[in-house]
């Protein structure tokens, strides 16, 4: 064990340079699963600030029009209006939803949350689940649809037309109807 030196490697004027390289190589599973361990410590953080791009539908379907995905990217990023928020790991991707409520406005029915360009699933999984770091690029696709619906049922925790109660720390609120 050690490292090896490899000076055959060429900066193309003709002037050998020194590469340093691990000995033995490293494994391709024993890295990624560094990775892997990597972003599950990231994942796991108490009160941080996440950064949501907010993009409406109809620019967020504009973006997928262009021609690589390289420019549909560039089309989500140059969106200008963004939100943050202090969570921890351990916020459910509903109670995220509701927050975001509460800070934009957008009913969570309306909201399509992406983490680095995946759809994040599942209301009653976490952040530290879904892999979500404070650094992640986060993108909130919101429509209108459902605006003056009730949410109700999302508070209460069933997702479907369960019972009115609602916790006692959104009295005075517009949630509290």
């Amino acid at each position: 064990a050690g490292i090896v030196m490899d000076s055959s490697a060429g900066d193309g004027v003709g002037v050998g340079c020194m590469k340093l390289l691990p000995s033995p190589a490293v494994c391709e599973a024993c890295a990624q699963r560094a990775r892997d361990e990597d972003v599950a410590r990231r994942a796991d953080f108490e009160s941080e600030k996440l950064s949501f791009r907010m993009i409406s539908k109809a620019a967020f379907d504009r973006s997928q029009e262009a021609p690589t995905a390289a420019d549909r990217a560039a089309m989500r990023r140059r969106s200008r209006k963004t939100a943050t928020l202090v969570v921890s790991s351990g916020v459910t991707l509903r109670e995220l939803a509701l927050a975001i409520m509460a800070d934009q406005g957008h009913n969570p029915r309306d909201q399509v949350l992406l983490c680095d360009g995946v759809e994040l699933l599942g209301p009653q999984r976490t952040l530290r689940e879904c892999r979500v770091t404070p650094e992640s690029e986060l993108e909130v696709i919101y429509t209108e649809d459902h605006r003056d619906e009730d949410v109700a049922d999302l508070i209460d925790g069933d997702g479907g037309g369960g019972s009115a109660r609602r916790p006692e720390g959104f009295a005075g609120t517009a949630l509290a109807g």
